[in-house]
């Protein structure tokens, strides 16, 4: 008699599995689709198209790359503060450059985070940046990642923005 209860019972969960498993399957196909359009209307590696504005002629700016080169800025030490959002919060960076005949000739970066792993994207990037900067002409100087921190060269460029204001003649 014992035999023929424990039939019934294993029938009854293979018969749940049978009916649970095409709902599986639906979810799962359903889930790799929401994957498919997700991944075409936000392609990973792509870059973000902008449009450039054309200023009235009476402007001064520059409206090619090469004339944005062509940019003359003064000689000098230059020093200014970034920031930038990280999930914990806004950060904030230093910079200094020193310029001649538009060439960065040096320059030096101070991190002001407070928190330990900013401090340590800020370190490395301190650590590194000045080879993508030094000896260049300023005009041409934008970073994005360096050794692994991206977020910091937001408040770096932001700085640099600033610095290429003030330094224009």
């Amino acid at each position: 008699m014992q035999d023929s209860h424990q039939a019934p019972v294993q029938n009854q969960s293979a018969s749940s599995l049978q009916k649970a498993a095409p709902v599986a399957i639906v979810a799962l196909i359903v889930i790799a689709g929401l994957a498919l359009v997700m991944t075409q209307s936000s392609p990973a590696g792509t870059t973000q198209n902008t449009t450039a504005t054309t200023l009235p002629s009476s402007s001064a700016a520059p409206t090619s790359m090469q004339q944005i080169t062509d940019v003359s800025f003064k000689n000098g030490e230059y020093t200014a503060t970034g920031t930038y959002l990280t999930p914990g919060g806004q950060k904030e960076v230093e910079l200094t450059v020193i310029l001649e005949d538009n060439i960065v000739t040096n320059s030096a970066f101070v991190g002001k985070a407070t928190d330990p792993a900013s401090q340590r994207f800020q370190k490395e990037f301190g650590d590194n940046y000045s080879a993508l900067v030094v000896g260049k002409n300023i005009s041409e100087v934008k970073l994005s990642k360096v050794s692994g921190s991206s977020l910091t060269s937001g408040g770096f460029n932001e700085a640099l923005a600033k610095i290429k204001l003030a330094a224009q003649s």
